[in-house]
């Protein structure tokens, strides 16, 4: 008689995170000609930027839908003024993330949103719809609060724009084996070129739906 076992390792449970955009933005498009254009809501990042500065109207929105304390949705909108046909789009989002269930974590994480049309459209309206989804690398361990990642990329005392930028951004997240995506995501876009009396707008709603965790089942 043979006594077969098969040992579970690893396990995932489902937790609705709670989540806080902690209202850090940075924008940069690349408009004709390679130009870019850029804001951010660092001040001191913004004296850093000369005549690639712009100056968009921003709404944010962060709704509590069944009032339980735990935001479940993110709405943002930007309206830009801008003459040039642009082609390409890197938002920056900075967030704070926490579980609290089966395993304890607290941790800041950027999050990347890039667009991207062929240069001879553009466009002039860009929407995305998206989940916040938790990504891990390795699982999360019980019994002990993990604040490894409790750090943020934007040094609090010297703001410097390439912090900021797609590429050190990148790199900052492939180092971490715990961060945030958006997925699924959907987008449309309607082609064209933004002016001063059009201008170029953005509509984000992400939703912070409940998350699967992975842990070690011991």
């Amino acid at each position: 008689m043979y006594d077969i076992r098969f040992w579970l390792r690893d396990s995932i449970y489902i937790e609705q995170p709670k989540i806080r955009f902690l209202k850090q933005v940075y924008i940069e498009l690349k408009g004709s000609h390679q130009t870019i254009y850029a804001w951010s809501t660092y001040t001191d990042l913004n004296s850093q930027l000369s005549s690639n500065l712009i100056i968009p109207h921003m709404s944010i929105q962060q709704l509590d839908d069944d009032y339980d304390g735990i935001y479940d949705k993110l709405k943002m909108k930007f309206q830009i003024p801008i003459e040039d046909k642009i082609s390409n789009l890197y938002l920056l989002l900075l967030f704070s993330y926490q579980l609290k269930d089966r395993v304890n974590l607290i941790m800041q994480t950027p999050l990347i949103i890039q667009f991207d049309t062929p240069n001879v459209l553009g466009f002039c309206k860009y929407s995305m719809y998206g989940q916040l989804s938790l990504y891990q690398r390795e699982p999360l361990l019980e019994g002990y609060m993990n604040t490894v990642y409790n750090n943020s990329i934007i040094n609090n005392e010297q703001h410097k724009l390439k912090d900021i930028q797609l590429e050190t951004v990148q790199k900052f997240l492939n180092k971490r084996h715990i961060t945030l995506k958006i997925d699924p995501k959907y987008e449309t876009w309607t082609p064209g070129s933004a002016n001063l009396l059009n201008p170029l707008v953005l509509n984000l709603t992400l939703f912070y739906k409940p998350n699967k965790v992975w842990y070690p089942f011991l």
